[in-house]
């Protein structure tokens, strides 16, 4: 899918002489009126709407207009009233209120009003009184009843919120295969079914008040003991300790648990992670060192993520290192060198970063936790950039220098071993963009998931329907003689946002519906048009799309070839074989296909091996060495290939006369860029001017 988000923003600026605190106001307010006559209504609204900015606004005209109005009470923040109204009393509206328990303030107007009936009217429930001609003063009670109802309300769905989160974690202490339990003063305060059952137990709550130390053997108790003291003080930095437990029935079994600093209930406790409960496991304690390093290996890593997930999401690092050009250092130090380097930038890891746990991940990698945000663990990294410039490691009697990149994780709540696949991701990132020696902070591209997601189809219709969303034509110049006008098709989005968590099936069909019938009615106006429209990922993986877009193109009575389908050649690199079969498909019901930003990825000439487009539209990286005056030699010899292959060339971004000229000799076969006409909403290029 390709969007344009370079829309300049609008600005509003609004001017008053008294009520400055509503000046800054963001948010709509939405009001009630519940007034003698629609001029009173229409004064106060107005006035609101000088004063607040953004204001949706209606009058009760009855009592059942009330009732209809307080069902969906959340969309309104105030109800101002002056119990004048012909139809609908001050007491009938608070008692309607109170009896569908609607959190709806209710401000009432009066003039000299008596001290008695202030207080009956406070008493049933009104939350303040004015008087009706001081503008100032109801606008000021207003504003802050609308804000006190708003903060009323985040506090009840945060309150929801947490409830529903302590339900989350509650279930899953419960559903998690992981046994775990919490400590405090050296007794059980809580733990789950499986630890219990790896002890020996029918319950958790047989272990509640349990002492620790009663699950552990005689011989490693006082080792235990203080080793526990010694973590509760912080006085070491090891959070793993394997020792032999104590099962109920006096049967024992190595064991292996991780710590970790917590608090539950408010207090503060020890999170313990029982990570080997095999009777039979021998091997469990040792399975957790690297045995060429001795460091803790990439299960130990894990077990230490799992816990740091649960505790410290959001608010910890994982930092990942790789030594750049460890095939280079391996061929000159074999592998047992090579572990020693690795050895050795944990130690100067361990100098430079606080770290909660480190580890082996890879042959050349180390993966290292970090109870602080990533940009507080940034300089760290690059300090230890720069300590290893200087540093100069002794290797089986060899001085080698060495540099190593990084990349830097947010924690979230997923599984370690997606986590840690994410960080490599990054890590190879960074190399691309910055180099090797450097380091940076790293965002995996995948959409999250929010409350607003646009998921229903009444939500994608009111977006279409605000005009948020916007079909942009940009044309394609034939190089050839090519008779036929041919234009790009994309999407512009004034709000970014709503990209978050859309159905893009639903928004790459309603594009296709869309450009379709734009096209059918330009081509009744005497015009010989084709489009290449771009769809997102979602499509390249929709099988259902093939015949869904043959039934679209035959009810919109376009002849074949009028429209061809464009895909990012990342996407199709990723998802190589369905891109292979959907591209076979649609070319049997003779819809062309096209790859975008061809040759973004390296050696692009090796994706046209499993799929055969029918258009390639380069990446416009390609097209600046033209613009920039560089050497062409790239771009001529990919040209060539693709050339000998039969598959027609677009170069975009072309910006003057000269790379226009530059690109007939290189023998692409169509341009496109803001020398001919940047995107617009309609199908209006004079292809005559360049002919």
């Amino acid at each position: 899918m390709l969007l344009h988000r370079d829309r300049p923003q609008c600005g509003f600026g609004y001017e008053q002489i008294q009520l400055t605190r509503f000046m800054n106001l963001a948010a709509s307010h939405s009001i009630l009126v519940q007034v003698k006559s629609q001029t009173e209504a229409e004064r106060i609204i107005g006035l609101c709407r000088d004063a607040f900015t953004t204001i949706r606004a209606h009058r009760i005209t009855s009592e059942n207009d009330l009732l209809e109005h307080i069902k969906d009470a959340e969309n309104w923040q105030l109800l101002i009233t002056d119990n004048l109204h012909p139809e609908v009393s001050l007491p009938y509206a608070l008692d309607t209120l109170k009896a569908h328990d609607v959190d709806l303030p209710v401000l009432l107007m009066a003039n000299s009003m008596p001290d008695e009936a202030k207080k009956q009217a406070l008493q049933l429930g009104v939350c303040d009184i004015v008087e009706k001609e001081d503008d100032g003063l109801l606008l000021h009670a207003a504003d802050r009843e609308i804000h006190n109802t708003l903060a009323r309300r985040q506090a009840k769905s945060l309150q929801a919120a947490l409830n529903e989160l302590q339900e989350r974690a509650d279930k899953l202490m419960s559903d998690t295969d992981d046994a775990i339990a919490y400590v405090a003063d050296g007794i059980l305060i809580e733990s789950n079914q499986q630890f219990a059952e790896a002890f020996g137990y029918n319950s958790h709550e047989d272990l509640d008040c349990a002492s620790m130390i009663d699950l552990v053997c005689d011989d490693d108790q006082e080792t235990f003991k203080a080793f526990l003291r010694a973590f509760s003080k912080g006085e070491i930095d090891k959070n793993s300790l394997g020792f032999s437990a104590l099962k109920n029935d006096d049967d024992t079994f190595n064991a292996l648990i991780h710590l970790s600093q917590t608090s539950l209930d408010g207090e503060p406790c020890i999170q313990i992670n029982l990570a080997a409960t095999n009777p039979n496991d021998t091997q469990a304690l040792a399975s957790t060192d690297d045995a060429a390093t001795g460091l803790p290996n990439r299960y130990a890593l894990i077990e230490a993520l799992k816990i740091a997930a649960l505790q410290h999401a959001g608010k910890a690092t994982l930092a990942l290192f790789a030594i750049d050009d460890f095939d280079k250092h391996e061929g000159e130090l074999q592998l047992s060198g090579c572990d020693a380097l690795i050895k050795d930038l944990a130690s100067e890891i361990s100098k430079t970063l606080t770290v909660e746990s480190i580890g082996r991940v890879g042959d050349d990698k180390i993966a290292a936790l970090c109870l602080k945000q990533p940009e507080k663990v940034l300089p760290e990294s690059e300090k230890l950039l720069e300590a290893l410039d200087q540093h100069i490691s002794d290797i089986q009697g060899r001085s080698v220098q060495y540099s190593c990149s990084i990349a830097l994780m947010k924690l979230p709540n997923i599984e370690p071993t997606v986590l840690l696949d994410n960080a490599v991701s990054g890590l190879y990132d960074i190399r691309r963009q910055k180099g090797k020696n450097a380091v940076d902070i790293y965002t995996p591209q995948e959409k999250k998931p929010t409350k607003q997601a646009v998921s229903s189809q009444d939500s994608f219709d009111d977006i279409v329907a605000s005009g948020a969303m916007q079909i942009m034509y940009q044309p394609i110049m034939s190089l050839h003689g090519d008779e036929v006008e041919n234009y790009e098709v994309t999407i512009d989005i004034s709000k970014p946002e709503l990209l978050d968590g859309m159905d893009l099936n639903k928004l790459d069909r309603w594009c296709l519906i869309e450009s379709t019938k734009a096209l059918a009615a330009h081509i009744t106006n005497g015009h010989n048009t084709r489009l290449l429209i771009n769809l997102s990922q979602a499509a390249l993986l929709d099988e259902s799309l093939a015949p869904w877009v043959k039934v679209a193109l035959k009810a919109a009575n376009l002849k074949p070839g009028s429209v061809t389908l464009q895909f990012a050649e990342e996407d199709v690199k990723n998802h190589l074989k369905q891109a292979a079969g959907n591209f076979g498909i649609f070319k049997a019901q003779q819809v062309p296909v096209s790859i975008n930003r061809f040759g973004d990825e390296s050696e692009p000439d090796k994706l046209l091996k499993h799929v055969s487009p029918d258009f390639l539209r380069f990446t416009p990286a390609l097209t600046e060495l033209l613009t920039n005056g560089e050497d062409t030699t790239p771009l001529k010899q990919l040209l060539s290939q693709v050339n000998e292959m039969g598959i027609k060339t677009i170069l975009p971004d072309i910006q003057n006369a000269s790379s226009l000229a530059t690109c007939w000799q290189l023998g692409t076969h169509y341009i496109q860029g803001a020398y001919l006409q940047l995107p617009t909403p309609e199908m209006n290029y004079e292809f005559a001017e360049l002919g």
